[in-house]
């Protein structure tokens, strides 16, 4: 039986009609009352520009407030896309020879939700071998494996779109050819997310991002894989275009990479005078060999798509983490810290300095620790906020933040030992988590 928004789409039909000359179909139009009203908004279908008419145009608003006031719809899409989206079904559902069944079978598809699958491609990362499947995401280069990786993903393509399967094996081939000019061979993350449009896009970059801030966060000894903190956001991993590939830029401006990609200061002081420069670059991010370690492996599959309260507390101060890892400014970097730790330790409702001292050194299995480990968090955190009110700390040095770097990922570390013993599902159990072992009722070793 038509539902009342599958009849109030039926009245829309007979009134689409071609736009007026000079009308741009721009899909924000249809979110702007004013502008749906004044026939202003348009559909590119086929040859031309379609719009709905003043005398379908109530129930077209009728139609797509009542899609958004279903909370599955708020969920998965944007509301201004909804407008066009709708939009763009009357008018196709208008050429139709069943109306009717076409306006039922096109909205039947538009409620029953799904899953998008979004492929990004990485910047400032190395690679080496096959592609690796991760919680509804596969990661690596565009190699066969990677193609049937994502084909059998956990979600049969098929079910996204009838034609994702051919859609993934002929956009792959283009791809690779498009990076062929990248000096690194182009690492590709593809997610499965329960969103559409815009919203399926943010979600994706979302995952890539904690992806790669979960596998920063879980790497011991940084350092000996040649990534090192405190050295800027230049070879920063990220999606490609918002984070630029460093060696890809430099291999292509040729000459112009030492004024473009290079900091020459004149310098002048009682002892010397001169020009220095500074190359702010770094090796790229050795994500293969990262994910491969066991332990980090293990975390990001853990954390990275968990909305649990402790797999979400992780995310987030891995975000931060990776800030601090990447910044410049070492006072930058230590009020990044400082949102990573109160992440891990603190309560949505907030807590003093003293109590989130006592969270974090209450993780420590041993009581002995306990005491240096609330001293520490003393120590990071008052440092943090004489940052943060203006103040100058006097101790922030690249081994004063290394140490705090440290105990970042130990606290992570122990949340995830929490997780793994007690697994709790909303913050009040990891408040009473907490309570039991300040009162000995719940140990973590």
């Amino acid at each position: 039986m038509p539902s009342d928004i599958q009849r109030l789409l039926e009245k829309v039909i007979p009134f689409v009609v071609p736009a007026a000359a000079g009308v741009e179909a721009r899909t924000s139009a249809w979110g702007d009352q004013t502008l749906r009203r004044s026939e202003q908004a348009a559909i590119i279908f086929g040859s031309g520009n379609m719009t709905i008419g003043q005398a379908g145009i109530a129930n077209f608003e009728a139609a797509v407030e009542a899609l958004l006031r279903t909370q599955s719809v708020r969920r998965q899409w944007d509301a201004v896309e909804v407008w066009s989206i709708i939009a763009s079904l009357a008018v196709a559902c208008s050429f139709a020879d069943d109306k009717k069944a076409a306006v039922a079978a096109s909205l039947r598809r538009f409620r029953d939700g799904g899953r998008s699958l979004v492929v990004i491609p990485i910047s400032n990362v190395t690679w080496s071998g096959a592609s690796e499947r991760l919680p509804n995401s596969v990661v690596g280069p565009l190699t066969g494996d990677f193609t049937n990786d994502v084909i059998a993903s956990g979600t049969p393509l098929e079910s996204i779109n009838e034609l994702a399967p051919l859609l993934v094996r002929e956009w792959l081939p283009k791809m690779k050819l498009r990076f062929s000019h990248a000096k690194i061979e182009p690492i590709f993350y593809a997610s499965l997310v329960d969103a559409f449009g815009s919203k399926s896009h943010r979600a994706a970059f979302e995952n890539a991002d904690n992806m790669l801030n979960l596998a920063l966060l879980f790497t011991s000894a940084p350092e000996s894989q040649n990534i090192f903190a405190f050295r800027g956001p230049a070879n920063r991993p990220g999606p490609r275009g918002i984070s630029l590939d460093r060696a890809t830029i430099q291999d292509h401006l040729g000459s112009i990479a030492s004024t473009e990609l290079n900091t020459e200061m004149l310098y002048i002081s009682p002892i010397r005078v001169g020009t220095e420069n500074r190359w702010y670059s770094a090796d790229p991010f050795p994500l293969a060999n990262v994910l491969r370690d066991p332990e980090v492996r293990s975390s990001v599959e853990a954390n990275l798509i968990d909305i649990a309260p402790v797999p979400s507390r992780i995310r987030v101060a891995a975000r931060s983490y990776s800030d601090a890892f990447w910044a410049t400014s070492l006072n930058d970097s230590a009020l990044r810290l400082g949102m990573a730790l109160d992440a891990l330790v603190g309560a949505t409702s907030g807590l003093p300095t003293r109590a989130l001292a006592e969270r974090f050194a209450l993780l420590d299995g041993d009581p002995a620790m306990r005491s240096t480990r609330y001293a520490s968090f003393q120590e990071y955190y008052g440092v943090r906020s004489a940052i943060a009110h203006g103040g100058k700390p006097s101790d922030v040095s690249h081994a004063f933040l290394t140490r705090i770097l440290d105990d970042v990922r130990w606290v992570a570390r122990r949340m995830e030992r929490m997780q793994k013993l007690f697994a709790p599902k909303n913050e009040s159990e990891v408040t009473e988590i907490f309570e039991g072992l300040r009162w000995g009722t719940h140990s973590l070793v």
